[in-house]
């Protein structure tokens, strides 16, 4: 199965289903589920977040963002699904534009790069990480898409129920969900 590293706390707010959108500076055609794996070293998030996603992150998980060095580093934490590509996503956590250092003429420049957003949707949130070690851009690891268990207690992530406020993911395709509302 496809993974991707992502640096903590972003691939924690991805498997949550906060955080809808990755954005790269290169684009996808792969299209489908990929495995969330938390990098190693972590990323500073202190001034990183603009107003509008520092609400969004509030209104979505009160109270429950981890401090950050409780948060898992060197394992696959859960899955996602891509499921579009585009420039200019409206989400909060879309870019736009990226900044690289580039040699023109012998001379070092800053450009301005477009950033791809890849939209994704149904994140599940593994019971136990697995550690692995990660790489650059996808990365095949074997793992068997059957055995995973959606453990996802996010009061937002299933609208479908008709009790669950703001849903991104379709109870009927989460066979936690659905075992849940079965047995009630």
């Amino acid at each position: 199965m496809k993974a991707i590293t992502i640096k903590q706390p972003w691939a924690w707010l991805i498997v949550e289903g906060v955080k809808d959108i990755e954005n790269r500076t290169w684009p996808t055609s792969f299209m489908g589920r990929v495995l969330i794996h938390a990098s190693a070293k972590q990323c500073e998030v202190k001034g990183l977040l603009s107003y509008s996603q520092q609400e969004h992150l509030i209104s979505k998980i009160p109270n429950k963002m981890p401090i950050q060095d409780n948060l898992v580093n060197g394992a696959i934490i859960g899955s996602v699904e891509i499921v579009h590509c585009v420039l200019n996503h409206s989400s909060v956590w879309a870019d736009h534009l990226a900044y690289k250092k580039k040699q023109v003429a012998g001379r070092i420049l800053t450009v301005a790069v477009p950033v791809y957003n890849w939209v994704l949707a149904n994140p599940i949130i593994f019971p136990e990480p697995i550690p692995a070690k990660g790489k650059l851009s996808f990365w095949d690891y074997e793992f068997d898409e059957n055995t995973f268990e959606c453990i996802n207690t996010n009061p937002y992530r299933h609208q479908s129920c008709g009790e669950r406020e703001g849903c991104i993911q379709n109870c009927d395709e989460c066979d936690y969900w659905k075992s849940k509302y079965e047995e009630s």
